[in-house]
């Protein structure tokens, strides 16, 4: 009677180790799978895991990480695509001031090519439009300079959206400190 009653219990304890040992697997894989950033497979391990041991406190603990982990690659989707609309309203308005100021230069043609009455009025209209567009050195430099900081201001927004870029290829790195 001894003997059954020992060998019960081996039976016993070997099944709860078995138990634990089944359900630790599953926190493994999903462990696993988790550090090398491929969510939905540990959250399917997590998931199988705790249908089969409901109970079990690391799996719990590491479905509640996967879940921040959702949550928060969803909050940095959104906001980028805010800072994509953002970019696209701001080359919309760039679009509409080069549209506005190709108009106004299509008017300034138009209004040279039109022809004028007399060969008179056309020598006199003709040197005071030269007048007018005669331009000082100072104007023409400080024309040069306002369209060199310009360039200069474009180019560094290009940089900068091509590191937004890149950086946003970039897996999230969680510090471990």
């Amino acid at each position: 009677m001894i003997r059954i009653s020992f060998i019960l219990a081996l039976l016993l304890a070997g099944t709860a180790l078995a138990a634990d040992d089944s359900s630790k697997d599953y926190f493994d894989h999903g462990a696993e799978n988790y550090t090398h950033d491929d969510i939905e497979k540990a959250r399917s391990w997590v998931d199988e895991g705790l249908q089969l041991y409901p109970g079990d406190h690391s799996l719990t603990a590491l479905k509640q990480l996967l879940e921040q982990q959702q949550q928060q690659q969803q909050q940095q989707k959104d906001k980028n695509q805010q800072s994509g609309q953002q970019g696209q309203e701001q080359k919309q308005q760039q679009d509409q001031s080069q549209n506005q100021d190709q108009q106004k230069d299509e008017q300034q043609e138009k209004a040279q090519q039109q022809p004028s009455p007399s060969q008179s009025e056309v020598g006199d209209e003709s040197k005071t439009n030269d007048q007018q567009m005669a331009m000082s050195p100072e104007e023409a430099e400080r024309m040069l300079d306002a369209m060199r900081e310009k360039e200069a201001a474009e180019r560094a927004r290009i940089v900068e959206d091509q590191i937004r870029q890149e950086s946003q290829k970039l897996p999230m790195v969680e510090k471990d400190w």
